[in-house]
């Protein structure tokens, strides 16, 4: 993950995961969605879920199997991840701040130190817009 970020297209979608952030924060504070406004926020978040299926697997006792394996397990188990991920990190977002609930946030932040970058102003202009069609819904996303 480390060496795959000094990539340059991949860096600019981790500066674009780190403006989504700022962007969901930003939201949730009630601020206007502006490129100011949300460059103040965190990039890591604590519902993003970028680690809930390894651990899934290891609560499962799943081993690790072989490149294809792991492609392969990854696409069959998705849905039934996707939705335990879904309900923890929601669950874990109305939790509060105690020692318990940090701990079990703790993997996930952790792994946004390398997922995320800090944005620049037109990769936060691209979050607030895609998350003002989302909030508008499906019946308005050309607006």
């Amino acid at each position: 993950m480390i060496a795959i970020s000094f990539v340059p297209d991949i860096k600019r979608v981790f500066m674009y995961h780190g403006a989504e952030h700022k962007t969901v924060y930003c939201n949730e504070a009630g601020l206007e969605l502006t490129p100011e406004n949300a460059r103040q926020f965190s990039r890591l978040h604590p519902r993003c879920g970028a680690v809930a299926d390894q651990i899934l697997f290891a609560l499962l006792g799943i081993e690790k199997p072989t490149s294809r394996g792991r492609i392969l397990r990854s696409l069959l188990t998705l849905p039934i991840v996707t939705g335990v991920s879904y309900e923890v990190l929601k669950g874990l977002a109305h939790a509060g701040d105690s020692l318990i609930v940090r701990i079990l946030r703790w993997p996930g932040m952790m792994l946004q130190y390398l997922t995320t970058r800090e944005p620049d102003a037109s990769m936060l202009e691209v979050a607030i817009a895609s998350m003002k069609a989302a909030k508008a819904g499906p019946a308005r996303y050309s607006e």
